[in-house]
């Protein structure tokens, strides 16, 4: 559409830019109350930008938004304005956000322009990578603006075209090589030759092509090791320098201290356990790199929202909308705090990393879990399943929850106490107040457990 007769064709209308928005919605058959991403055109002047965010939420609100929110960014903040290509670059970037099933970011806009009222609209601006998750049945869907000169609108309506991620998101800028031998001479040699290939001149795409076959090559059977990390830049000789320095110096231990390089030697490592958090360990954002970034972290939360009976999704209490306020923040941290969210939203994230080490085949000797960890230990140990573990991280999390909204329940304290187990279990034992260990934690901590009155009274026997 066209809204150069309006004014001039320098100044954008809102008129103009909502015919675009409504011819191709009704041409797509799609209601934009279900686009969970709009890549604006976003030219970052506050007339352009003003008018841009209006129509849109008027658009919004005649489909019914109903308070919904939609992740609203521009490329431009990333790339700068491309002119005439700037279009093409916003597509883009959605067709990938909807390829990996992930919500770009949009950097240096943390603080809104206050005239917008973006608090009290349909969008938020999302500025960090979020996972982006399917809600109420329908496909993952973005639209895209972009405007032309002489007040020219353009507006595209993009579709997922599988529901699942299906590939893991890596673009290689992150490079691994993996160098192994017999004997710790030969593999010092490796590392040169590999090093003087790089010196030489080795195109970025050269370099993927020989880290991978490092990769393949290397065995971790042989006597020495080393893996480096390059991150981004590949064609600095630095990082083998380093490597070298490490392997010729006290056979490699001073590595431990030494960014992106591991070294490993003849010696015979310990076993191997898991350990898994308990409730207090949540936090906003949690495992977010993993479930971006691997399918089968994805999927785990995926199922776990179709099990979680909320009218919020588990997936967007953990991740929820960028927050432009301290208050906001401070309210999203401690929704996500309460019994009945937290315990299956660390049961989630805490399998979804367990599955990632299993794709990498890492197994553990033993497992152990402290508290609500227990649930994830014994998943770990293969004592119950999946999807038992998820059923009962929402079923504990909601019992519990409604345990302490009882106004009849009794009132109940814990004890976190600091002192030898056998001394705990005396001091039980003798005492006349109904109180039992409710954690043993370690050889010389514990959590007594009783009425609020029998906790007060014990806590008084416990400093004296």
């Amino acid at each position: 559409s066209s809204d150069g007769k309006s004014q001039s064709i320098y100044s954008p209308s809102v008129e103009g830019q909502m015919k675009a928005l409504r011819a191709a919605y009704k041409n797509s058959g799609i209601n934009p109350t279900t686009v969970g991403l709009i890549e604006a055109h976003g030219t970052g002047t506050r007339v352009g930008d003003k008018v841009e965010f209006k129509a849109l939420n008027r658009i919004f609100e005649e489909s019914g938004a109903n308070g919904n929110k939609c992740a609203l960014g521009s490329v431009k903040s990333m790339i700068g304005h491309t002119k005439a290509s700037a279009g093409a670059a916003g597509l883009i970037k959605a067709a990938l956000g909807l390829y990996h099933k992930v919500l770009p970011p949009t950097l240096k806009a943390e603080t809104p322009d206050p005239d917008l009222d973006i608090e009290n609209s349909h969008f938020y601006l999302n500025s960090s990578t979020r996972p982006w998750f399917s809600k109420n049945g329908h496909p993952r869907r973005a639209g895209v603006s972009a405007f032309g000169f002489g007040g020219s609108n353009f507006h595209l309506v993009l579709e997922e075209y599988l529901p699942t991620k299906t590939e893991i998101s890596w673009d290689g800028n992150i490079e691994i090589t993996a160098f192994s031998a017999a004997r710790k001479n030969e593999l010092i040699q490796n590392i040169k030759a590999y090093r003087d290939d790089v010196v030489n001149g080795l195109s970025d795409d050269q370099f993927r092509i020989r880290a991978a076959e490092s990769r393949k090559n290397f065995s971790a059977k042989h006597s020495h090791r080393l893996l480096m990390v390059h991150e981004r830049n590949f064609q600095k000789p630095d990082l083998f320098n380093r490597a070298l320095n490490a392997l010729n110096s006290t056979d490699g231990r001073d590595s431990l201290n030494l960014k992106n390089i591991y070294v490993g030697t003849h010696e015979k490592t310990g076993k191997l356990a898991f350990v898994f958090p308990g409730q207090g360990s949540q936090y906003l954002g949690m495992g977010r790199d993993f479930v971006c970034t691997f399918p089968q972290a994805m999927k785990i939360l995926e199922d776990t929202n179709k099990k979680f009976k909320n009218p919020t999704l588990l997936s967007d209490l953990i991740y929820p909308p960028t927050a432009h306020t301290t208050e906001e923040r401070h309210r999203q941290e401690e929704t996500l705090k309460r019994t009945d969210i937290a315990q299956p939203a660390i049961g989630a994230v805490s399998l979804a990393m367990l599955k990632i080490l299993q794709k990498f085949a890492i197994y553990p000797d033993a497992v152990c879990g402290h508290s609500f960890g227990e649930l994830t230990a014994l998943c770990a140990a293969g004592w119950i399943d999946e999807q038992a573990l998820t059923e009962l991280s929402i079923t504990r999390g909601r019992l519990m929850a409604e345990a302490a909204a009882n106004p009849n329940a009794p009132e109940g304290a814990m004890l976190a106490v600091q002192a030898p187990l056998d001394e705990l279990e005396a001091l039980v034992k003798n005492s006349t107040q109904k109180i039992v260990i409710a954690n043993r934690n370690s050889p010389r901590q514990g959590v007594l457990s009783g009425t609020t009155s029998a906790i007060i009274d014990i806590e008084k026997i416990c400093r004296k």
